[in-house]
């Protein structure tokens, strides 16, 4: 949920001085001429206008008249001040509060894909720049289109008595004890990208399920049923221990981040994303696995486990005003604009060029105008909804590229501070 920012209202403006001293100057003599005619008139008959008391009579009343006018001003003028004082330090405390709330980030221990990338690493690819779909049969022969899978067939057959078998046993016996299932091949491709993070899990579950990483699973609704099914053969397939599962919609993306912080949950997030092409798949569109895992920070982490990053709460808005969204990413990423690196841009269409060139121009990021400081990883290992904008985290993740980087995917935009680490699997 967006955080508001409208209760405190607006601040109270603060009052003015008063009139300026001529003003004041022309008060006074209206005083003194008001107050000498009332002086003379009242003054009796019988007695002179001269003496210590006729001139106490003639000026004191004048400048007491004066005297207290000023005062009444100026208590006026105090109270109305500190009135506003306070209330728009009250205010302030207020915002503080809820911007230091709202860029409090999430710690990224770690991240894990399996992708089809020909042998190379997923920043390699990105870096490269170079599109990896290509004209070709889709897994149902359907005929031709431009997308980018694995050339595995949607179910493997696989030995599951391979880990008990005797390494010495003889070749004839094992292969007449063998047993196989069959397996769905995105199963498989999940859990070889679940093993990058199968230390982390390990570790942050070892206090037991209270403080165990929960999965949260972005998914097509008519398919969470089977993809959280395959999830959990996954985690078991990749020897991980039993976490909490959920399945939420695909089109969340970074936004998952956003109500893992609202919810004040201190257990760790492993989000996991997939796509996998069954039917005939939508031309430019990829697959694969992407698994990141992300922790609130309540908690020391395990020996051993270090951040690689820190995601912001990310934002979500209208891909016609992007610039409002990129200023909103940048205050609750607590990044200046010229700090920011490197954008990765996700869900963005050839349409959109004109609105993120003046969105760039507004927000005070020209420099991300460049095609330099840009990385489009669906374009080239092909975009699929799930993946999109966790490619990106992945991409910029590994790439260890140290600073401020900002993630946008369609009308939705985090900032990714990253931490460089010498566990860096990008191509050299």
């Amino acid at each position: 949920m967006p955080i508001d920012l409208t209760p405190p209202g607006s601040a109270i403006p603060y009052p003015r001085h008063g009139p300026p001293p001529l003003a004041w100057a022309g008060i006074w003599l209206l005083c003194a001429a008001v107050a000498t005619a009332l002086v003379l008139l009242l003054w009796p008959n019988g007695h002179a206008a001269e003496g210590p008391l006729f001139w106490v009579a003639l000026l004191v009343p004048p400048n007491l008249a004066f005297a207290l006018l000023i005062s009444i001003h100026r208590a006026g003028f105090e109270a109305f001040w500190l009135r506003a004082f306070f209330r728009n330090k009250a205010r302030q405390d207020w915002l503080d509060q809820a911007v230091a709330q709202a860029q409090r980030p999430l710690r990224v221990l770690g991240v894990g894909y399996c992708l089809p990338l020909n042998g190379s690493s997923l920043a390699g690819v990105v870096e490269a720049g170079v599109p990896l779909t290509r004209a070709q049969q889709t897994r149902a022969a359907s005929g031709l289109v431009v997308h980018n899978r694995f050339d595995d067939d949607a179910i493997t057959v696989v030995d599951i008595s391979a880990d008990t078998a005797d390494e010495e046993a003889d070749e004839d016996i094992a292969l007449a004890n063998s047993e196989t299932t069959a397996v769905a091949t995105v199963v498989l491709k999940l859990a070889e990208a679940l093993l990058p993070l199968a230390e982390p899990l390990q570790s942050l579950s070892q206090y037991g399920p209270d403080y165990a990483p929960a999965v949260r699973v972005l998914a097509d609704p008519s398919a969470s049923a089977l993809r959280l099914q395959q999830v959990r053969e996954a985690l078991r397939m990749a020897g991980l221990p039993v976490l909490e599962c959920e399945a939420i919609d695909a089109d969340t993306g970074l936004m998952v981040a956003d109500t893992w912080l609202d919810a004040l949950e201190r257990r760790p997030l492993l989000v996991i994303a997939m796509a996998w092409h069954d039917a005939t798949p939508a031309p430019g569109s990829g697959e694969g696995c992407v698994a990141v895992l992300l922790d609130p920070g309540y908690y020391r982490l395990p020996d051993g486990l270090a951040a690689y990053g820190a995601l912001h709460r990310p934002v979500s808005g209208d891909a016609s005003a992007l610039e409002d969204l990129l200023r909103l990413a940048l205050l609750w990423g607590a990044a200046d604009a010229p700090a920011v690196n490197r954008a990765w841009l996700t869900g963005l269409g050839s349409q959109h060029d004109l609105t993120l060139h003046k969105a760039w121009t507004d927000a005070s990021l020209e420099h991300l105008a460049d095609a330099a400081s840009q990385r489009r990883p669906d374009r080239v290992v092909g975009a699929a909804v799930p993946l999109n904008p966790w490619l990106s985290v992945a991409a910029a993740i590994e790439q260890g590229a140290a600073g401020p980087q900002l993630i946008v995917d369609g009308a939705q935009a985090a900032v990714l501070h990253v931490i460089p680490s010498s566990n860096d699997r990008s191509d050299p």
